[in-house]
């Protein structure tokens, strides 16, 4: 999760951003008026602690027919 809550925290060492990668996903989150976030990695994966992070800024679906049907109902209505 470092390269979500830490300064300069990227997921490339030669990348540096003196603001956390979180502080961007809640300024998207507020700049759009509907967001969700499609997660290419199983959801038997989503227990890890950066994606648990995500979670609580965005809705998450699986990048499936299923999800990105699931995530279009949610961002039209």
């Amino acid at each position: 999760p470092g390269e979500l809550t830490d300064r300069y925290g990227a997921v490339y060492w030669e990348d540096h951003n003196e603001v956390p990668g979180i502080t961007w996903l809640m300024r998207i989150k507020e700049h759009f008026r509907n967001s969700a976030w499609l997660n290419p990695m199983t959801e038997r994966m989503w227990h890890a602690p950066s994606i648990r992070m995500i979670c609580e800024v965005f809705s998450m679906y699986p990048l499936t027919i299923e999800g990105v049907e699931q995530i279009a109902d949610e961002l039209s209505g």
